[in-house]
């Protein structure tokens, strides 16, 4: 149960990155201060979880994997969800 809470707590890290990338570049305020709340809370979870379990190898690599996956799906999803903006927007 650990394991899938810390792979389903670093894709949604990484997730949220992603979509904050694409906001900041497509200067999106609204949209990235929100972002920027939930990214700082998942922050603060993770933090806690790693100094208080005392993160196996396992544990390790079930993050760095489940971030990995969090990027691609956040890159992809926001692409292909959010309209483009109009450069003269920006």
């Amino acid at each position: 149960m650990e394991y899938l809470r810390i792979a389903l707590m670093a894709f949604t890290q990484v997730f949220l990155v992603a979509l904050q990338t694409r906001n900041c570049a497509q200067s999106r305020y609204g949209a990235g201060f929100v972002t920027s709340i939930l990214i700082g809370s998942t922050w603060l979870v993770l933090i806690h979880d790693m100094v208080a379990n005392n993160f196996t190898w396992g544990l390790s690599v079930t993050y760095v994997i489940s971030q990995a996956g969090g990027w691609l799906a956040g890159t992809y999803l926001h692409k292909r969800f959010s309209p483009k903006k109009k450069q003269e927007d920006w």
